[in-house]
């Protein structure tokens, strides 16, 4: 499965976390982060956890939908190699 290298914090999320406090909201961000580079689920409590559910939700469908388009990219990329179009390789990019 491809892997997004960040993940979009969305606007509506101020008004959503507005009643968490700094640390709340410190111990949230570090456990999304968390989350988002390893699947490492937190030791969270109260509003903590569910503000993260719902960001966690909102990660893994733009995880699933950037999946998708690099599946298709690649099948695209194939599909033009067979109609005789050169593409670059990973070697070729790795070379820029």
């Amino acid at each position: 499965m491809a892997k997004m290298s960040g993940w979009i914090c969305q606007d509506e999320y101020k008004e959503r976390l507005k009643y968490l406090t700094d640390q709340e909201l410190g111990r949230l961000t570090r456990a999304v982060m968390d989350y988002h580079i390893d699947g490492s689920l937190p030791d969270l409590r109260g509003r903590e956890i569910g503000a993260f559910y719902f960001i966690k939700a909102d990660i893994d469908g733009a995880e699933a939908k950037y999946d998708s388009k690099c599946r298709q990219n690649r099948k695209n990329r194939i599909e033009n190699v067979d109609d005789g179009e050169r593409t670059l390789t990973n070697d070729d990019e790795r070379k820029r």
